[in-house]
């Protein structure tokens, strides 16, 4: 079992142009976000929740099923919505990165 911290955009930090290319999922905008001298991630994402899953795809799926009964993988931290692609999920023990894409994920 993998667990995963959720990474989203903090919308009220964002102007419309940036939040528009995270929402969908352009690697180059959230990798300068992330990277950006003194890590912006802190302040243009916000760490919403921690997933417990043995995969990605499994870690979107209980993202996305949060609020179900008895879903004991998702400990909510923050403001929380749903997975969603522009999304970041940190594997917490290897600190790789996979923003969540249209379709599947990219390593970052």
């Amino acid at each position: 079992m993998t667990t995963y911290l959720v990474k989203q955009a903090n919308q009220s930090k964002l102007n419309d142009k940036i939040g528009f290319a995270i929402s969908r999922g352009k690697p180059h905008i959230i990798d300068l976000y992330i990277d950006y001298e003194c890590d912006l991630l802190g302040k243009y994402f916000r760490d919403s929740a921690i997933i417990e899953a043995d995969t990605l795809d499994e870690a979107f799926e209980h993202g996305n099923f949060s609020q179900d009964l008895g879903n004991d993988k998702v400990k909510i931290l923050d403001k929380f919505h749903s997975v969603s692609v522009g999304d970041v999920l940190e594997n917490t023990k290897t600190k790789e990165r996979y923003i969540v894409s249209p379709i599947g994920f990219t390593k970052m």
